[in-house]
């Protein structure tokens, strides 16, 4: 179960890795005046493309897997739980029945369910690939911007232009 979480959480954070990244381009892009130019209009197509992925990405995996799977288990939970209170002298905090390797069994389904709705099974693994693939071209274009955008943008905005 800890390993599931762990792939699980790895990837919501490669998600929130590449959502940053976008962040800081967006915020970098706003700091210069480009123009109308081929090439600003251009990369502002890509990085919108890029960002309406991982945020679709970024959603799906929260909402509709995570609340609704979230939603499905603890609504177990709340069931049995129900049932000790109306049918349980015992004490115990499920009905009677319901052992903890059920719970566990339970939880591992719930893992398992999670698992396959964003992915990370073994049959999907290269679509997993190609997913982290973009991911990656957010972190990509991030250094991009940084480390060649930026600079030849501001060594144009430096010099000095003619007058005639």
């Amino acid at each position: 179960a800890v390993s599931m979480y762990s792939r699980t959480l790895v990837f919501l954070l490669q998600i929130r890795r590449a959502q940053s990244a976008l962040d800081d381009v967006s915020v970098r892009f706003k700091n210069y005046r480009l123009g109308n130019s081929r090439l600003a209009h251009e990369f502002a197509l890509i990085k919108r493309q890029l960002s309406h992925f991982v945020t679709s990405i970024h959603d799906y995996a929260k909402t509709r897997v995570l609340h609704h799977v979230w939603a499905d288990f603890s609504g177990f939970l709340s069931s049995q739980l129900d049932k000790t209170n109306n049918d349980n002298d015992s004490g115990s905090p499920f009905s009677e029945g319901f052992t903890l390797d059920e719970l566990r069994e339970r939880h591992n389904a719930y893992l398992a369910q999670i698992q396959y709705q964003i992915l990370l099974y073994k049959n999907a693994s290269n679509a997993m690939h190609r997913v982290k693939t973009v991911l990656n071209l957010c972190i990509q274009l991030q250094h991009i911007f940084a480390s060649r955008v930026e600079p030849a943008i501001r060594n144009h905005n430096s010099t000095p232009t003619a007058m005639g």
